[in-house]
């Protein structure tokens, strides 16, 4: 038999989902920080801290005289672009998605495809490092035989003094180069991705944008 407490109406389910205005937000940097570490945050800031134990195991090589400046420069270059992308989010979002219809198709190829030229000269980089490392290499080998010294490449590496080292301004351009380009591209994604959502932009938007 129904009871009096059975016949009386059920009262409303809450929702149990967080009350929308408690959601309102993390700071600008907290936001920014999370989009990092949902697109490309090991990737971008990884990337800046890499150098360090790269020279370190020797994953790159690098002449003993040269490696420890190597890293540390690359590394502060590194979060020194990391920092200025961000500073410049505002004027970002504006060239990538500002009046885009009316851009040329070459201006919108570029920002398409400017994290992939990034990721080509960050190859290129790498490409000229270690052509320009084995030439030094090979100077300094033959530099040690005529002193009458008879040394290998990892030792060549070790042994020679710094003021000795042949293209040593170019091949420091070329380490540097290799991890700042990385670090931009990983960098323009993940800025790209931040501007889109606090601009309030479904993917669907920005197709019809182009």
């Amino acid at each position: 038999m129904a009871t009096a407490d059975s016949l009386k109406p059920a009262s409303p389910r809450r929702p149990h989902g967080k009350n929308r205005g408690s959601n309102m937000g993390p700071t600008r940097f907290k936001q920014f920080i999370g989009y990092f570490k949902k697109y490309l945050a090991l990737g971008s800031l990884g990337c800046g801290a890499l150098p360090a134990p790269l020279s370190y195991f020797r994953v790159i090589p690098t002449f003993q005289a040269q490696h420890k400046f190597l890293a540390g420069y690359a590394t502060v270059f590194c979060f020194l672009a990391l920092g200025f992308i961000f500073y410049s989010r505002h004027s970002i979002a504006r060239w990538m998605f500002k009046g885009a219809k009316q851009r040329s198709w070459k201006a919108r190829a570029l920002i398409a495809w400017l994290p992939l030229v990034l990721i080509g000269l960050s190859l290129a980089f790498l490409s000229t490092y270690h052509l320009l490392l084995q030439a030094s290499i090979s100077r300094a080998i033959s530099d040690f035989f005529i002193k009458g010294v008879n040394l290998n490449d990892q030792l060549a590496l070790s042994s020679t003094p710094f003021e000795e080292i042949k293209f040593a301004t170019p091949l420091m351009i070329s380490y540097l180069g290799i991890f700042l380009t990385a670090e931009t591209a990983f960098a323009v994604m993940a800025i790209r991705e931040y501007m889109q959502d606090i601009l309030g932009l479904e993917d669907s938007e920005i197709v019809n944008l182009r």
